[in-house]
């Protein structure tokens, strides 16, 4: 008699147990410190944030919130791949997602955008 109720606890933690997690270095507030930009077929271009004020915001809930016009209007995020990153608008919106790749280092975040032909994006310091 035991055994179905063993097999059932197993299946209810297993089945319950086991939700995703969006808890990853990633999360928490990010400041800008610099915009970068390849031109091609030479080292990037780096130029200094022009305020202490701009940030990227990725919450453990899988909420997205920024003031850097680049990613205004994108509420949502989902990690993919391990490194990188699809931007999601409202379901009313009918502006594209965007994919992004990242990359940790330190207290550092890279992040580079794939709308760019050779290469561009920002980096960040950890603002937690």
């Amino acid at each position: 008699m035991r055994k179905p109720f063993l097999v059932i606890g197993l299946l209810w933690l297993i089945v319950f147990g086991c939700k995703k997690s969006n808890n990853q270095p990633l999360n928490g507030r990010w400041k800008l410190v610099e915009t970068w930009i390849n031109p091609g077929g030479g080292p990037d271009i780096t130029e200094p944030a022009p305020a202490d004020s701009f940030y990227v915001d990725f919450k453990s809930d899988g909420s997205f919130k920024s003031n850097i016009t680049t990613y205004l209007g994108f509420i949502k995020y989902e990690v993919y791949d391990n490194k990188k990153i699809r931007l999601l608008r409202p379901v009313t919106s009918s502006a594209p997602s965007e994919s992004i790749t990242f990359d940790i280092s330190g207290n550092g975040l890279k992040i580079s955008r794939n709308s760019c032909i050779e290469g561009c994006g920002e980096s960040y310091s950890a603002k937690r």
